[in-house]
């Protein structure tokens, strides 16, 4: 009975909410579609998991020569794509149908949307502008649907680098305050000189003396004003240095943190229990709404680069857990629906067990088909592991491949506020 209600548990957990983003396949689920092999790219997946995917699925691919050229843009490797044409060419008709034109095919439900075309992040271009579109939202980049099994600790991910955009976010805000601040106590300053400059051009065009006491102090007013203005701009310039020392501390902060934590996610995937019967479900919350001065700027201006990267890489995320928990999922139903089996061969064994010895063939014949069926539920659990395992490689990968991206935005951030405050300085 307990085993019978944790079944109708999972059955009905996975009926009701259970979006995992529509497989990453076509709108029936059934088939692999070509925007479901660009999604397991942009998911980050390797050209082995891709193939398999392939290999074990019904297809229906266009593979004309425009939407061949379309799958190597979207960075489709050429096994992959061999794959596709191989597997199309076996499979029947029906099941491997071949459109002409991408353009009246209906694409594939998105898993997340944003991915495809990420939203850019505005900029300030004029180095003078002050104007900026205070905590403008940026929009939701998360998308509900179940995390299943050994996928779990990757919600976790998800949530760090959210946290991570929201604090590099809040430095942006603080240093475009900052320099609005200088900005519009020059603009202050620069306003009392060319006054002061303008009395002392009217005034001296009518001395043909010595100058007075007057145009003297004036004089005076506009060095010391002067000197300000030159003082002023030389904390701008050291502002902007700090911010640069800030950005490569950060930077190595940041590559410590992430391998921390890409390395903690793939320890528990590692670890997760690889039964399917006991595999948890749970749903992925969406994260926080960022809000930020998107407007920032110029000197401080390619920093928003680092948001654009995060948000992307949030995304990334939810492609992947969404491709693994599909196939934790069907293996979580099949085992599911093996359990019933076998308590209905229980339940027919503990019948003949008032008879035993009158009903002796067939409960030896019913004790036969429970042991296959415990030996296939054997294999759906080592299913369950070997994807955790291949998970756990990916993330390995991963974690290299997003520290050496994270390095090479921030060295570009730096180099180029570096270049806005020690070459185009302008206030």
């Amino acid at each position: 009975m307990k085993n019978g209600h944790i079944i109708r548990k999972y059955l009905l957990a996975i009926g009701i909410t259970l979006l995992v983003a529509t497989n990453l396949k076509a709108q029936t689920s059934d088939f692999l579609t070509n925007q479901s092999v660009i999604k397991m790219v942009m998911a980050r997946l390797s050209d082995e998991i891709i193939i398999d995917e392939i290999n074990s699925s019904k297809v229906k691919f266009d593979l004309s020569a425009d939407s061949v050229k379309i799958l190597t843009e979207k960075n489709v490797s050429a096994e992959v794509i061999q794959a596709m044409k191989t597997i199309s060419g076996m499979q029947t008709p029906a099941a491997a149908t071949v459109v002409t034109s991408t353009a009246t095919t209906p694409a594939a439900p998105s898993v997340a949307p944003a991915a495809e075309t990420p939203v850019s992040l505005p900029v300030t271009t004029d180095p003078a502008s002050t104007t900026a579109k205070e905590n403008e939202v940026i929009e939701d980049h998360a998308i509900k649907f179940n995390v299943i099994g050994y996928v779990q600790p990757m919600k976790d991910l998800i949530t760090f680098f959210d946290k991570e955009q929201a604090v590099f976010a809040d430095l942006i805000h603080t240093w475009d305050g900052q320099i609005k601040d200088f900005i519009e106590k020059a603009k202050i300053i620069n306003e009392k000189n060319l006054l002061l400059e303008k009395e002392l051009t009217e005034k001296k065009s009518v001395e043909s003396k010595k100058y007075s006491n007057e145009i003297i102090a004036l004089k005076n007013s506009l060095t010391e004003s002067r000197g300000n203005f030159k003082a002023l701009k030389t904390n701008m310039l050291l502002d902007g240095v700090n911010i640069v020392k800030k950005l490569g501390e950060l930077s190595k902060e940041t590559d410590r943190a992430t391998n921390d934590k890409f390395s903690e996610i793939s320890r528990l995937v590692k670890k997760s229990n690889p039964n399917p019967f006991e595999a948890e479900i749970s749903e992925l919350q969406p994260v926080t709404k960022l809000k930020a001065d998107m407007n920032v700027v110029y000197y401080v201006a390619p920093a928003n680069v680092l948001l654009f990267f995060y948000q992307n890489e949030v995304v990334s995320l939810q492609n992947l857990m969404a491709f693994w928990s599909s196939k934790a999922e069907k293996i979580i139903q099949e085992d599911a629906e093996q359990g019933k089996k076998l308590d209905s061969l229980k339940s027919e064994i503990e019948k003949y067990a008032v008879n035993a010895k009158k009903n002796k063939t067939e409960i030896a014949s019913l004790k036969k088909q429970c042991t296959v069926i415990v030996k296939d539920r054997k294999q759906l659990a080592k299913q369950m592991e070997t994807d955790s395992d291949r998970l756990t490689v990916l993330l390995i990968k991963m974690s290299i491949e997003v520290r050496s991206i994270l390095k090479e935005r921030f060295d570009d951030i730096i180099e180029n506020i570096n270049y806005s405050y020690q070459e185009k300085l302008n206030i």
